[in-house]
């Protein structure tokens, strides 16, 4: 019975340790901002698509601001002067993060254009294509941190498409094609 007792406050003393509400508060926000997709070939079952992505929305870049203000125990000035750096990278366009993998590695980058990638945003029936693609060499820790879905075998891209994020409010899908593979994300 004693042992019991000892687990339960072991576990409430985790679960109550500072931080650790304030990151389930960023997990919460990252999931409901970020969708994924997988896309197998049937004659090998290797991956031809293993996508993540996540719209950085204003309360995403928001979400980013505090979980970095608590990591690095900011003040609120520094915190603010976090965000308005974050405000400034999206700029008047919608930004998105990627985080994409395929088995082929002569393939496994979206802006090859061998490859063929096609990526669009498609809001009430009309295509866009990126403005522009920034794509990550090597993953920062802060890049792991906001997006611990980015790992050693993925590529994580920066996605500008040229429309506000007003424009998203009502809904969108994101689609990533070439000619092996297509998959189709949606916020609703």
């Amino acid at each position: 019975m004693k042992i019991r007792w000892l687990l339960f406050l072991c576990c409430l003393l985790v679960v109550s340790w500072p931080g650790q509400a304030s990151d389930r508060s960023y997990k919460k926000n990252l999931k409901k901002w970020s969708r994924n997709g997988t896309v197998y070939s049937l004659k090998d079952f290797r991956a031809h698509i293993l996508w993540d992505v996540t719209f950085l929305s204003n309360s995403m870049l928001k979400s980013q601001a505090d979980l970095y203000a608590r990591k690095y125990e900011l003040s609120p000035v520094e915190r603010e002067d976090f965000l308005n750096s974050l405000y400034q990278k999206r700029g008047d366009e919608a930004l998105f993060f990627i985080s994409f993998y395929s088995y082929d590695p002569h393939f496994n980058d979206i802006m090859n254009q061998r490859a063929d990638w096609d990526l669009r945003l498609e809001i009430g029936g009309e295509m866009i294509r990126p403005v522009r693609i920034e794509k990550i060499k090597r993953p920062t820790p802060l890049n792991q941190l906001f997006y611990p879905y980015l790992t050693p075998w993925s590529r994580g891209y920066f996605v500008w498409f040229p429309v506000t994020t007003d424009h998203l409010e009502n809904g969108f899908l994101i689609s990533l094609h070439n000619p092996k593979a297509f998959s189709k994300l949606e916020w609703r």
